[in-house]
């Protein structure tokens, strides 16, 4: 597992719009690299996405719920596919007309490098001290 935190990222759209985009069942259509995909709603503000992504050329079958904390943000738990396991949250903050964007989460993958995952000394704790210079 790896913890991911990502701040300082930001939209060049104001935070309302940001939302309309999210909550218009048509925009999964943005995601060119999907097909076959289903919405059903689990709740008022819950919903699980299930669809085929292409990964390195091959179709993959992948499942996520999505709840929705708007204006806040949203959790993502990854049910199905080569990220199974994995949940993070994406937060938004208003920045006039502009939202920054900050994603927090723990990730599992089977397919990430035994390396990658820490389970081998491939990195001695100077270097990842040197690599978040």
């Amino acid at each position: 597992m790896v913890h991911i935190h990502d701040e300082g990222s930001e939209f060049d759209a104001p935070l309302d719009a940001i939302w309309k985009y999210l909550e218009d069942p048509a925009h999964g259509l943005a995601h060119k690299d999907r097909r076959n995909g289903e919405r059903k709603l689990l709740g008022e503000n819950t919903l699980e996405l299930s669809f085929e992504q292409e990964i390195d050329g091959r179709w993959t079958k992948g499942r996520n719920r999505i709840t929705l904390f708007p204006p806040l943000g949203y959790a993502v738990e990854l049910l199905e596919g080569p990220f199974a396991g994995s949940k993070a949250f994406t937060i938004f903050t208003p920045q006039g007309k502009k939202t920054r964007v900050t994603v927090t989460g723990e990730y599992v993958s089977s397919t990430v490098p035994r390396a990658s995952r820490g389970e081998c000394p491939a990195f001695s704790p100077e270097d990842l001290r040197r690599g978040q210079r």
